[in-house]
């Protein structure tokens, strides 16, 4: 699973995402910082995510499933004893098309992103 390497213009429509906890944004820029490969995967388990930010490794793994609900992280299996494959994304009718946005264009990138994730959180109820 090779994944293009989400922008900054993505990490900002995540940072103004008014649905997103402090946390999940916390945890989807540390693997979007960590994602710095040919083939835009951060690998790095729980326990070692949650020590570089201070949070306990059931704290992320369970934000993890809630950012791979909301299609903000995919992960690929890379077979016992390794590391996963987390991949930082946006949904595509979120995701910015140009490496430069205004603020308003991140506002409206924002909201989609709000009304996508309060669709998939009341399913999922």
């Amino acid at each position: 699973m090779s994944q293009r390497k989400v922008s900054w213009a993505c990490a900002r429509v995540v940072k103004a995402c008014s649905k997103l906890s402090s946390t999940q944004k916390l945890i989807w820029l540390e693997h979007y910082g960590l994602a710095n490969g040919k083939d835009g995967a951060a690998w790095i388990s729980a326990s070692g995510l949650g020590r570089r930010l201070n949070l306990a490794r059931v704290t992320v793994e369970r934000e993890r499933q809630n950012l791979l609900r909301f299609d903000l992280i995919a992960k690929k299996d890379r077979g016992a004893g390794r590391t996963d494959d987390w991949f930082p994304q946006l949904p595509s009718c979120c995701r910015p098309t140009r490496l430069r946005l205004t603020d308003d264009e991140v506002e409206e990138y924002a909201e989609q992103l709000d009304r996508l994730i309060a669709t998939r959180s009341a399913t999922s109820l």
